[in-house]
């Protein structure tokens, strides 16, 4: 994989088993995010990193520092009685994220590239 990195736009890493939604976010995807993450620092300009399954209000945060810049979350938004509400308090979360983070990536996004903040 190594020696394709510099010709893709996006690497998407599933956090949970393919099949259905509202699972459980798998725990080691947080250091498949984390290595990623840094084999991904050394490109320029440097891909998105987006992760797909169980994100949630709990750890979005948690998810975005190990260096995930898109988060996918379907069933956090869509299960909820008010999907629009459930969407403020995910950017709320991520909001934060950056006025407590020293992550390089929420203060010095790739040149050419705005930080992604949560749509």
């Amino acid at each position: 994989m190594e020696q394709v990195l510099d010709q893709v736009d996006l690497i998407l890493l599933l956090s949970v088993n393919p099949g259905f939604g509202g699972q459980a976010f798998i725990p080691f995807v947080r250091k498949k995010i984390e290595d990623m993450h840094q084999w991904l620092e050394r490109l320029n300009p440097r891909p998105e990193l987006e992760v797909d399954g169980g994100i949630k209000l709990e750890n979005c945060r948690d998810v975005a520092q190990a260096g995930a810049s898109i988060l996918v979350a379907g069933s956090a938004i869509f299960g909820n009685a008010d999907p629009r509400a459930a969407v403020n308090e995910l950017r709320e979360a991520l909001n934060s994220r950056s006025e407590h983070t020293t992550d390089r990536t929420a203060d010095n996004p790739s040149p050419g590239k705005s930080p992604r903040r949560p749509r």
